[in-house]
């Protein structure tokens, strides 16, 4: 059963993500590794200088040279107090996105259903990958992405949680992946993600990311030029064309949402950081 959080609880996961994303900012700033907050993160910072009052995650992204680099440092140099969550270090994770989490702390989202994934507080990475010249090879590496990933998710066991059309529709393509190998799935998910590697054209798209290939596809150019953005009274690395790169995926993001819309999106099913130092 889906919990409610407390302001003050809301306020403590708050606490532990901006410290999982001070330590990403110091890896970074330790190897010249340029990022971004993004999302409602990057949204929060331009029109509250903090988190979206209601929101309750926090979103980074970078180029995918810049993500390997920071992966290659933070194996060795991440405080023992976080970890990476990611297809290469959690054979029980569905979803793609890799994930800073912080240790002894408990937030298990209804969405992993009995995934068995690890369910602690945690910042998203969501790095940029390139895009091939041609719309007709955009549309097959945007329908490939969005077959391999649902079919990832549905066989690790996540909870979808559909009504009606959209249930049947689920079972059907939760029968497809009975004689699917999950660990093969997920090598194959990968390989499409990194299909254009070679190719450095105009454009990058956030695989991973929520709002559809074509929303989450970006000029390049863009990660050429950073400013300093304020969040939490602290200062964070930001895209300097963001209002540009906000636009595209949000519309008008200085507008506010209707107040039955200004809810935090994770439902948990439970929640402890009793134990977080």
């Amino acid at each position: 059963m889906a919990i409610t959080l407390t302001e003050q609880q809301l306020n403590n996961l708050k606490s532990v993500e901006l410290d999982i994303l001070r330590e990403f900012k110091r890896i970074c700033q330790n190897h010249d590794i340029k990022y971004t907050l993004t999302g409602g993160t990057l949204i929060g910072a331009v029109r509250h200088q903090g988190f979206i009052p209601w929101d309750d995650d926090i979103d980074v992204s970078m180029l995918k040279e810049e993500f390997d680099k920071f992966i290659s440092f933070a194996k060795d140099e991440l405080s023992d107090k976080f970890y990476i969550v990611s297809y290469d270090t959690c054979p029980t994770m569905g979803e793609p996105i890799t994930k800073i989490m912080a240790k002894n702390t408990v937030m298990k989202e209804r969405f992993t259903g009995e995934s068995g994934a690890p369910d602690g507080v945690f910042i998203d990475i969501f790095p940029y990958y390139s895009v091939p010249k041609y719309k007709i090879q955009r549309s097959f590496h945007a329908l490939k992405n969005y077959w391999l990933r649902k079919r990832i998710l549905i066989k690790s066991g996540y909870n979808f949680n559909k009504n009606g059309l959209k249930k049947v529709a689920y079972a059907l393509l939760k029968a497809t992946t009975v004689f699917s190998s999950l660990p093969k799935m997920k090598i194959k998910y990968l390989k499409n993600a990194n299909k254009y590697s070679h190719y450095v054209g105009e454009d990058v798209v956030a695989i991973y990311g929520s709002y559809g290939y074509k929303r989450e596809m970006h000029k390049r150019s863009y990660f050429d030029e950073y400013v300093e953005v304020n969040f939490e009274g602290e200062k964070f690395m930001a895209i300097k064309n963001y209002d540009e790169f906000l636009t595209h995926v949000y519309g008008d993001y200085m507008q506010l949402p209707p107040k039955e819309k200004q809810i935090n999106k994770h439902r948990v099913n439970a929640f402890d950081l009793s134990k977080y130092e």
